[in-house]
């Protein structure tokens, strides 16, 4: 069932391609599932290309081919994070590659590294900002203060909260009323 020139795969392989191709697109979608938390990864186009990729998987059959035109766009998104510090999506857009390329060469056994990547969740934390809206302070303030609370002897620029009655000591948060 294979062509003369050996760019299709037969159905047996075809069928073992789409599920490596399965793997491919689940990293893609753990890659961008961290989008929160990378900033790089907040505009960048594999979100895209996680989107196309999925529904040309659903969609068509597999040929070497076609392979080689989509490796290269991932290709490129593994230069984009190539210098990232972000160790774990430069090793998932790199494992990426490898992958495409490995079925490209014809290897459609699905290797035990792109498993351990796609069970190992996002390590970092997620950036989460909270903005705190406070009324404007009008109290004048003493330049040294003890907390009454802790006994923190502070500077007024060591204040870094201020609340609607006065402000929190930078110690103990325990708010200092101003009179």
């Amino acid at each position: 069932m294979t062509t003369p020139t050996g760019q299709n795969f037969t159905a047996a392989q075809e069928q073992a391609a789409m599920q490596k191709m399965s793997v491919v697109v689940n990293l893609l979608e753990t890659v961008c599932g961290v989008t929160d938390a990378v900033k790089k990864l907040k505009n960048h186009p594999i979100h895209d290309y996680k989107d196309f990729l999925f529904t040309w998987t659903a969609s068509s059959c597999v040929s070497k081919d076609e392979l080689k035109h989509l490796i290269l766009e991932l290709q490129q998104y593994k230069e984009d994070f190539k210098q990232s510090k972000n160790t774990w999506v430069k090793h998932r857009t790199a494992m990426l590659v490898d992958l495409m390329q490995e079925m490209i060469d014809g290897n459609l056994a699905i290797p035990k590294r792109a498993h351990e990547l796609l069970a190992e969740p996002y390590p970092y934390p997620e950036v989460v900002q909270v903005e705190i809206k406070t009324k404007k302070f009008h109290h004048t303030l003493a330049t040294d203060t003890t907390c009454p609370s802790c006994q923190h002897h502070f500077n007024a620029t060591e204040i870094v909260e201020y609340v609607e009655v006065g402000y929190r000591c930078p110690k103990c948060r325990q708010a200092i009323r101003v009179i």
